[in-house]
């Protein structure tokens, strides 16, 4: 099970991130807690804020999400 996220600041307080994932991990869910969306093992989402509260959100919310996806 692998999650990659990848966090472009685009300026304007927009940040993009790029989701990839393998094994039993379903990046299209987790990017349509932001707004985003794609596909279960690559999706993107553009989300609103500095890049530093971005990657807070979205890491705690990976945490979770990788948690709820089963053991390693």
């Amino acid at each position: 099970m692998r999650l990659a996220l990848l966090f472009r600041d685009l300026g304007h307080g927009k940040v993009k991130i790029s989701f990839r994932s393998a094994g039993n991990v379903d990046a299209n869910a987790l990017a349509k807690q932001f707004g985003g969306g794609g596909h279960a093992k690559a999706s993107g989402a553009l989300v609103a804020g500095t890049l530093a509260e971005v990657q807070a959100q979205v890491i705690a919310a990976a945490k979770v999400h990788l948690t709820a996806a089963g053991p390693r």
